[in-house]
């Protein structure tokens, strides 16, 4: 497989001007770059550019969608209102194409403020609440024929690859609060028993409602005493039907992707969802600092933060660069260019990609 090696950056970048990724393609040299096109909330900070500041985003399109090629869904994408009504993927697109540098779109609807915008897209609890912050569920019809009707919006704009990324069926809720150290109670708060996903598992012969009482019992135990989540019985049926069901409709997204080279985005410990479309590893949920002998596992494609914690000295790049390439990666994304494009920056991801070329 060809390896290629890349830039990953927001939209945002290109907000105030073109200029400084206009420098870092001449310098660095990419293969290809990585734009974050559809996007959940964040609040991070650029140190360097016209005017340093924090940036936060509610969440959404980061481009003015076409309504009109949302057709099958019937639903209005939500769009980021922080970046106005410039279309700033458009400026990448022909700003690329002048370099002749492939385009690759990297997408999070479900996380893209789809469930606060369509609320009866939320993934649902054994109690049938919407937990805040809970991404629309991704075994929606809806919510499928969205990102369907997506792919074929990107097409104008002349991508050459995907990524996807929070498309996991049950994800457990993140460590934070009481709950951080209550794994089981996480897991279980974590499932989804919205009634698309229940039908799913009807289907299938599973039975939802004597999930729903298992998840429900279990999860009040758990704050009394140590629980496992069922391995078998109505819940572990119940996962496993929805889980298939998955599996399938996964093959119908590669089969309508295929030619744009889709890659799967996890962060380091997430299950990946059983289908043969290829993953792409975001080390940037990995510990800090990066070392392959702990969170490196079989994927194809990494996004490979280029800052402190993460990388602590720049000539560390390189080393980790061409251990990915050792251990068989053929994609990296080059990620934190945004948050400082300082000359030191730029010349560490010249370097790698350099060395890299030499192997």
């Amino acid at each position: 497989m060809s390896r290629s090696l890349g830039l990953a950056i927001p939209l945002w970048f290109l907000h105030d001007s073109t200029d400084p990724l206009e420098r870092a393609l001449g310098e660095v040299g990419p293969q290809h770059v990585t734009a974050t096109v559809v996007a959940g909330p964040q609040t991070t900070i650029r140190l360097r550019g016209p005017a340093p500041h924090v940036i936060t985003l509610r969440g959404g399109w980061q481009y003015p969608p076409d309504n009109a090629a949302y057709t099958d869904a019937g639903l209005k994408p939500p769009r980021e209102a922080a970046l106005g009504k410039r279309n700033l993927l458009a400026r990448l697109r022909d700003l690329l194409g002048r370099y002749d540098i492939p385009l690759v779109a990297r997408l999070h609807p479900t996380v893209a403020g789809l469930a606060e915008a369509h609320p009866h897209l939320a993934g649902k609890t054994a109690w049938g609440e919407a937990l805040p912050g809970r991404p629309a569920c991704p075994a929606h019809p809806e919510t499928r024929a969205l990102l369907l009707d997506l792919v074929g919006e990107l097409r104008q704009y002349e991508i050459a690859g995907l990524q996807l990324g929070h498309w996991l069926i049950d994800p457990p809720l993140p460590p934070a609060g009481a709950l951080a150290a209550n794994a089981p109670a996480r897991e279980l708060l974590g499932l989804c028993f919205c009634p698309a996903c229940q039908q799913i598992a009807r289907s299938a012969g599973a039975d939802p409602d004597a999930a729903v009482e298992v998840a429900r019992s279990a999860l009040a135990r758990t704050a009394v005493e140590t629980v496992s989540v069922p391995a078998d019985g109505p819940l572990a049926d119940y996962r496993s039907a929805r889980r298939a069901e998955a599996r399938t409709w996964l093959q119908v997204l590669r089969q309508r992707t295929g030619d744009l080279g889709l890659h799967l985005l996890l962060d380091p410990g997430q299950n990946a969802p059983a289908s043969e479309i290829p993953l792409q590893l975001n080390l940037a949920g990995a510990p800090a600092p990066l070392d392959t002998a702990t969170w490196f596992h079989d994927a194809g494609a990494v996004s490979l933060p280029i800052l402190r914690p993460h990388i602590p000295q720049p000539d560390a790049l390189v080393r980790i660069t061409l251990q990915l390439l050792q251990h068989g990666v053929h994609r990296i994304d080059f990620d934190g260019l945004a948050a400082d494009p300082a000359p030191a920056t730029t010349t560490s991801v010249r370097q790698a990609i350099r060395y890299a070329q030499r192997t």
